[in-house]
């Protein structure tokens, strides 16, 4: 490690490492639930195809992992991208209005981390628009909701009233999500960088230390 970013880029392939073992293990903890709750068969088929989406990108991912010069951006993102794809399915089983939204801002959270800013960006526009226009099918109608939890008496005016709120929120969590995260990410560079630069005038002041002392020596000498 030669400075902060090389520290930062470090830090991130062993985040996705854990990330990926994690996501493996959720994707078939989620499978097994499915295959109990049942619910509706369309919304159960929707879910194992996400979930698959999810885990043959994640299992291609880890098998990269194994040596850390294959980590890229690049490669990451798809993986990215495909859990958010995941996850929007798995909503769409639970509930469009379920708890099971809090998925989002989990992977958000940990994708904001990125050193890349534009694949963060990437992955929140798809986490925002996803949920955004799958809320939107959902609340006009376009898409029949079959989710296991759907919210009693919020027919009509009001129930739309509602359902918009709780879309606003969720959108509003992710964008705190994205800002707190990289600022987060910004103040752990910077402090890494001050103590690199204070651990470097320490190696200087004490090399001028010992010169002068060597000066001194061949002066008495």
């Amino acid at each position: 490690v030669r400075s902060a970013a090389d520290a930062m880029h470090h830090q991130e392939i062993q985040r996705t490492r854990v990330f990926v073992r994690i996501g493996q293990l959720l994707t078939l903890v989620f499978a097994a639930g499915g295959l109990v709750a049942g619910g509706d068969r369309i919304a159960q088929g929707v879910l194992f195809f996400g979930l698959l989406c999810v885990l043959v990108p994640m299992s291609w991912l880890a098998r990269a992992l194994r040596d850390d010069a294959n980590y890229t951006t690049t490669r990451a993102l798809p993986v990215a991208l495909s859990s958010v794809f995941g996850a929007m399915c798995g909503i769409y089983y639970f509930g469009v209005f379920s708890p099971a939204v809090v998925a989002l801002p989990f992977g958000l959270y940990f994708f904001s981390a990125a050193q890349d800013f534009r694949a963060t960006l990437t992955v929140f526009i798809g986490c925002a628009i996803g949920y955004l226009a799958l809320a939107v099918f959902v609340m006009t109608g376009a898409v029949f909701d079959r989710g296991l939890i759907v919210p009693v008496g919020n027919g009509g005016a009001g129930g739309m009233v509602v359902q918009a709120v709780v879309v606003a929120m969720v959108e509003t969590i992710l964008f705190a999500t994205l800002l707190i995260e990289r600022s987060t990410r910004d103040l752990t560079l910077l402090a890494i960088e001050r103590h690199d630069r204070a651990q470097r005038g320490l190696l200087q002041r004490e090399a001028l230390l010992k010169e002068a002392r060597l000066d001194l020596d061949r002066a008495l000498h």
